[in-house]
Order: structure tokens, then sequence, then C-alpha cells
């Protein structure tokens, strides 16, 4: 996952159903950043009220937010496990000692450490999908 995926995957976190999470909002939201407005989804249209946007570009189209959450969905099932992973690892001091000690005790091999062992086991229980991950250009 690069910075910018690790970006637009923040965006679409969740923390109150602990997912990456996408809908007509979050795809308009990605679409117009600056832009502020009410939205709601009448009879298979996209309604904006009151829409202002700094930047001074128009309201996203229907076909426009139906792309992004068509991307948002792609990106939202292939990471994820990236995300699950995140909320499964321990904290970062903990990992960090973890690798300490298996540098201090001078392993040659470091899956014998209890840091790769716990990495191992969270990375196993949410495995990477097969593939490349989705890009707007691919389906």
């Amino acid at each position: 996952m690069n910075n910018e995926e690790i970006y637009y995957a923040q965006f679409l976190i969740n923390h109150s159903h602990g997912r990456l999470d996408c809908n007509y909002k979050t795809a308009a939201r990605a679409l117009r950043p600056t832009a502020q407005y009410g939205l709601s989804e009448q009879d298979g249209e996209f309604v904006f009220g009151e829409y202002q946007d700094e930047s001074g570009l128009p309201p996203p189209t229907k076909e426009e937010i139906l792309n992004e959450l068509e991307f948002q969905q792609r990106f939202c099932a292939y990471w994820q496990h990236f995300y699950d992973r995140y909320q499964s690892y321990p904290d970062i001091t903990v990992l960090f000692n973890l690798l300490w000690d298996a540098i201090d005790k001078d392993y040659i091999k470091a899956k014998k450490s209890d840091f790769y062992k716990v990495i191992k086991h969270i990375n196993e229980q949410y495995p990477c999908p097969e593939g490349e991950p989705p890009s707007r250009t691919n389906k």
C-alpha cells in the first residue's frame, strides 16, 4: 500500500463500523473535497442542496458519482485486509520491543522471533487478496 492508497483508505475508514466504507456520499466527497452541500438520493438521482465549492466546480454528475462509487467498492474489497491487520496488530511499542529482542538475542533466522510470529499470525488471519490492487482504470 503506497501513501496515496493509505490516505484514501483513511478517508474511507468508518470507525463506528470498523471497516472501510463507501457509499454515494463518500463518492461525492472524494470528487469534490472542498465543496459544502447537502446530498440525498431520490428515485435513483442525486440531489445537491445549497451546493458551494470554492474551486468553482459544479456538483458531480450521476455518472461521475457512480464511477467513483464503483472504484471505492473495488478499493474497499481489495484493501479491507490491510485495515483489519492495522486493527489487530499490537501497539507499535510492543512490536519494536519484540524486534529488538530478536536482534539482541542474535537470532540467525528471524522466523524464530516473537516479532515474526505475531506479524505472521495476523497476516495469515487477514491475507492479501490475489491480483493487483484496483485503480481507476482497471476493472
